[in-house]
């Protein structure tokens, strides 16, 4: 009967240490799990005293700027073309991009679902840095808007390799414009 105990009890203790250490194994495989190695939001947008940070997800022929709480922002490469997530009640805001051939301008027309918010006549993009040829260094387009109340000042900066860093842009024709850059890793 003692033999038996004194049994069980090796068995107990022997038990407990393989169960410690699987444990341990365990507590580090849940720690490499729980690391947030997934995409970051590396991107903020700074828009009428609101700092939102986002995710940039490349689709089709835009860049959607997304924080997974409502805030969706739609980019061409160009033009910011939809924002969902700043206006009250949850209207999106979209912007229809006229080519006016004559004076050889873009009209940017704001407007929501039930809502005409303005427009903006815009100059077309220009380089104001550098040139397209030089590899060294971060450039920077431009295009001026006017809304007949104010001027307005568009950019976009992009480094050498042509990748989009930082844009600023009017998200509303009677507020100024947005700032939305690149944070890094």
């Amino acid at each position: 009967m003692l033999a038996a105990r004194l049994l069980f009890f090796v068995g107990c203790i022997g038990s407990l240490g393989g169960c410690s250490f699987h444990s341990n194994q365990l507590s580090a495989l849940s720690t490499l799990w729980s690391e947030d190695s997934g995409p970051q939001k590396n991107w903020r947008v700074s828009w009428d005293g609101e700092l939102t940070d986002v995710y940039a997800i490349n689709a089709q022929d835009q860049i959607i700027f997304a924080d997974g709480d409502g805030f969706l922002l739609r980019f061409d490469g160009w033009q910011i073309t939809s924002i969902e997530g700043v206006l009250p009640g949850g209207e999106a805001l979209n912007l229809d991009i006229i080519d006016d051939q004559n004076d050889q301008s873009l009209i940017l027309k704001y407007s929501g679902s039930r809502s005409n918010f303005g427009q903006q006549r815009c100059t077309r993009w220009s380089l104001v840095n550098g040139s397209d040829a030089d590899a060294a260094s971060d450039l920077i387009y431009q295009q001026r808007c006017d809304s007949g109340m104010a001027v307005a000042t568009h950019s976009l900066r992009l480094n050498s390799d042509r990748q989009l860093l930082a844009l600023r842009f009017t998200f509303h024709p009677a507020r100024p414009p947005a700032i939305v850059r690149y944070m890094g890793n």
